[in-house]
């Protein structure tokens, strides 16, 4: 049997020596007659990669995230009552002007109380909120998780998209959010934002609500947990804490779209997200995509938002 080490070669008890060139050395450990490859690498590791390459014999580790892509959690989705429609707006009967009159009859064959019962029909269109890309067929052939990838991006952002409207969309828009259709709500004067929350809280309690959340600005929850006493020690629980955040017994969940300075205060029983289509991602060929190798993608949502008691939210702000 052979054998081949460094630069010399044997076989049969004949030498050879002066192999022509780095080469040969991997063509005789080929050679079934050769028993063993030894080969130095001192120098040698460079040209063995040369002549036998790298690409193709080990396959990288793809990650199916994308990398500089934040994607905070929409947990307004979690806190809010889901209605599905059929339709593309709801229709629904709003109190207006109530007032509970009830009393005492007093004596006998006197008149009772009368406690009109005002209503105004109301209606909550529905938003489709929706984007696109092309991508060529070749390269969803060639990379396999850029379809997760691709299609992970566009649903998060018609769901993100459709977040920040139910809580700040404004008219022209088939969705007017939380913080327009609330009502303004002004602390005492000197009251700091989280005891302005707080007598947000005990209107609703005394106006016959059930307040159960409350929505702030990040910053502004930053602010409340680090507040500080005198010695410098935290007034809440700060950044310790490691439970779901409450304030004032109400649940608290932040994103950016609620304005600083201006947490909102509801009762989350008198609102509802309108369900008509849920979000969705589609890949289809349009126009001339066929000729070109392309695929349209596209991301849509179809969603409203229904606010059957305005007095039941509370944008708060802090009266210096």
């Amino acid at each position: 049997a052979g054998e081949v080490s460094g630069r010399s070669f044997a076989s049969g008890g004949n030498a050879l020596a002066g192999i022509a060139s780095d080469a040969n050395v991997i063509k005789f450990a080929n050679d079934r007659s050769v028993r063993s490859a030894n080969y130095d690498l001192d120098g040698g590791l460079l040209a063995l990669k040369a002549v036998v390459g790298t690409t193709g014999l080990v396959q990288p580790q793809r990650d199916a995230r994308i990398g500089n892509n934040p994607q905070r959690p929409l947990t307004l989705f979690d806190v809010l009552p889901v209605l599905p429609v059929a339709s593309n707006s709801f229709e629904f009967s709003k109190l207006n002007g109530y007032a509970n009159n009830a009393e005492d009859q007093g004596a006998e064959g006197t008149a009772k109380a009368n406690s009109p019962i005002p209503t105004a029909l109301t209606s909550a269109g529905i938003a489709t909120i929706a984007h696109f890309e092309k991508i060529s067929t070749q390269a969803l052939a060639d990379a396999p998780a850029l379809q997760q990838q691709v299609s992970s991006l566009l649903e998060y952002g018609v769901m993100a998209r459709a977040a920040a409207r139910i809580i700040a969309g404004t008219a022209p828009g088939s969705i007017i959010g939380l913080a327009a259709q609330g009502t303004a709500f002004a602390s005492s004067a000197g009251a700091t934002l989280v005891d302005a929350v707080g007598e947000a809280k005990s209107g609703l309690d005394i106006a016959g609500w059930a307040p159960d959340l409350a929505i702030f600005h990040p910053s502004d929850w930053f602010n409340i947990t680090s507040a500080k006493d005198a010695t410098g020690k935290y007034i809440a629980s700060g950044w310790i804490g490691g439970s779901e955040p409450t304030v004032w017994g109400l649940r608290v969940i932040t994103d950016a779209s609620v304005a600083f300075g201006n947490p909102l205060v509801l009762d989350s029983s008198q609102v509802a997200i309108l369900d008509r289509e849920q979000s969705r991602v589609e890949f289809a060929r349009d126009g001339d995509d066929f000729t070109k190798n392309l695929l349209t993608v596209l991301g849509e949502i179809r969603i409203g938002l229904a606010v059957f008691s305005p007095s039941a939210i509370r944008v708060v702000t802090a009266t210096p």
